[in-house]
């Protein structure tokens, strides 16, 4: 496994997943998500999102393109990402900020992908790595 890298603003820089093509979504029962992504050239990638205690992903289809995929953590983990992945109603002012807290306290990671067709997904999560060219054990 390997670490992503990102760039100041917290967009993947490394691997390269825009225009790539999410394949799927595998949960695995240690609480890892797998996310399989085609790239140019045939090249393929898998995010491996670890410890993940939310998520959310819709309107998942066949062609899911990838224009960007973000990562944030602590004060820059957006409240409206964690009120998508959570479900937290807009009126609950109080429950977000508490889950925000505890979010930043824990260190959490948010991951966001952000389509050019397809699926939209945000994840909470412990951390995030990446497989290239297989998917993990």
């Amino acid at each position: 496994m390997q670490e992503i890298q990102l760039s100041d603003d917290g967009a993947v820089v490394w691997p390269s997943l825009h225009d790539g093509i999410a394949r799927g979504l595998l949960l695995c029962a240690d609480k890892r998500v797998l996310l399989p992504i085609q790239v140019n050239g045939g090249l393929r990638h898998c995010l491996v999102l670890h410890d993940v205690e939310r998520l959310r992903a819709d309107d998942f289809r066949q062609g899911n393109i990838i224009l960007d995929v973000t990562v944030s953590r602590g004060m820059q983990i957006d409240p409206a990402d964690v009120a998508y992945a959570s479900d937290i109603n807009a009126d609950a002012e109080a429950l977000l900020s508490q889950t925000m807290h505890r979010l930043i306290e824990n260190d959490s990671v948010v991951v966001r992908i952000n389509p050019s067709y397809g699926c939209s997904a945000v994840f909470i999560c412990g951390s995030i790595t990446v497989e290239t060219d297989r998917l993990p054990q």
